[in-house]
Parts: C-alpha cells; sequence; structure tokens
C-alpha cells in the first residue's frame, strides 16, 4: 500500500508550530508503545535482527544528525513491521516525512551533546532488548519511557511561546 497520501495528510496537519509538534509526539506516544508490545509477542528471529542492525546503525552514526535520523526511522519502522499489522505499518510510513521533520528540528547539529546521543540510543535499545526478549509489557514501558524525553525537547525548541490553545 501507498503511504504517499497519509504522509501529505500528516505533514499538513501537523506543521511546525509547537501545538503541532506536540500532538505529533503525543500521537505516536499513543500508537507506539502498544506497537511494541504487539512487536514483542509477534517477534521472529529474522525481524529481531533486523531490528539489532538498525540499532547499530544508530549507534555508527552517533552526532551525525542525518544518519541518525534515518537509522532512527529505520528502527521505528522495523519495530511496526514486526507487530504483524498492515495498517500500523501502513500508518507508521504515512508519519515518517513528519517524524523526519520532528527529529529534524530536535536534533539539530549543535545542540545536543554526545552524552545526549547515548542516552537516546539507551533508550533504543532499552526498546529492542524487551522486544528481543518477548516481553511485551516490558517493550512497552520501554517505548513510553523512550518517548517521556521529548517534552522537554518540544518546550526547548519553542521557549518564549505560550500553550497554544486548541478549538
Amino acid at each position: 500500500m501507498d503511504a504517499e497520501p497519509l504522509g501529505r495528510f500528516w505533514s499538513f496537519a501537523v506543521g511546525a508550530t509547537r501545538q503541532g509538534l506536540r500532538e505529533a509526539v503525543e500521537f505516536r506516544r499513543l500508537l507506539e508503545p502498544p506497537v511494541a508490545a504487539l512487536a514483542a509477542e509477534r517477534a521472529t528471529e529474522e525481524s529481531i535482527a533486523d531490528l539489532r542492525a538498525a540499532l547499530a546503525r544508530m549507534e555508527a552514526a552517533l552526532a551525525d544528525t542525518s544518519l541518525w535520523i534515518e537509522a532512527d526511522l529505520d528502527f521505528h519502522g522495523t519495530v511496526a513491521r514486526m507487530a504483524g499489522n498492515r495498517l500500523v505499518e501502513l500508518q507508521m510510513r504515512g508519519l515518517r516525512p513528519v517524524v523526519a521533520r520532528v527529529m529534524g528540528m530536535l536534533n539539530m547539529a549543535g545542540r545536543r551533546t554526545q552524552a545526549d546521543w547515548r542516552v537516546t540510543l539507551e533508550r533504543h535499545a532499552r526498546v529492542a532488548g524487551a522486544i528481543a526478549a518477548r516481553r511485551p509489557a516490558a517493550a512497552h514501558r520501554a517505548m513510553l519511557d523512550h518517548f517521556g524525553a521529548a517534552d522537554s525537547a518540544i518546550a526547548a525548541l519553542f521557549p518564549n511561546q505560550e500553550p497554544e490553545e486548541t478549538s
């Protein structure tokens, strides 16, 4: 299935505002922890190897923003594929352009220290470890914890803005 129409929709819906970024992260926080749990239930040796390969690419890309973003997107895409649900995978592929833009903003060159990159890598490693161990509840919790770090990063991107009203 073609995810491009979903990508256009998500790009338009999210925009580049603090509210849009916050909502995109919130949406992913609602979607990805249960997806990680499904991935843990349905993991195969081959899919676990794919997930570990994506994690290894993230480690190799530490501090290289463009390579890191591609590897990070691949990691989350692999988790979605591992869930074994075509609609979940389609949704994640549709979100990819928006997620790439959000990641680009959150990972701007010069904003992150080597320690920041390592902490983020460790959060991904906890998700991968729980999935590889086939522990759905732990995979859910690890993915949820992973998204907890985004709130302060988004606030740092828009330090002088009041929260936007929703209508």
